[in-house]
């Protein structure tokens, strides 16, 4: 089996969009508005993946043979905007080997918005909260912060 961690291309962007795009639609996500839907929909498409790709987000994806099992966007201020691993993959520590080889390819804290089915992942990787939750766009988030002064 070949397992791959690496930044996605122009060519994988339809491949994320279809991914989280399947896992948001199915999984019931309790504090999103209508509103929110749309915006998260709009912001996972590709013309806004790509925009952010050159702009200087990095889009890290984690493959089994060519298949797409997870993936983890952070932006040039290291601000994750999306982590997202497929459902059958969970609980075998795929979305923690992808979050921890990010986190060796950058410099600063992290800040990410949890939701609240994502906040306890956040919390087991080490990320402290670090405000009430809060209305981004339609969706409720608590801000979270890892500290990654190791380099």
């Amino acid at each position: 089996m070949v397992v791959k961690i690496d930044l996605a291309t122009d060519s994988d962007l339809l491949a994320v969009n279809q991914l989280i795009k399947k896992i948001f639609l199915e999984e019931t996500l309790t504090q999103v508005t209508p509103q929110g839907h749309e915006n998260f929909l709009h912001f996972i498409s590709y013309i806004s993946l790509k925009t952010r790709l050159i702009r200087g987000s990095k889009i890290w994806v984690y493959k089994v043979q060519s298949e797409l099992i997870g993936v983890l966007e952070i932006n040039n201020t290291n601000h994750i905007f999306l982590y997202f691993v497929q459902k059958k993959y969970r609980g075998q520590k795929i979305g923690k080997a992808l979050f921890n080889y990010a986190k060796s390819q950058i410099c600063g804290n992290i800040t990410a918005n949890a939701t609240d089915y994502a906040l306890p992942i956040y919390l087991k990787l080490g990320f402290v909260q670090t405000g009430s939750p809060i209305n981004r766009g339609g969706i409720i988030v608590s801000p979270v912060l890892f500290n990654n002064s190791h380099l």
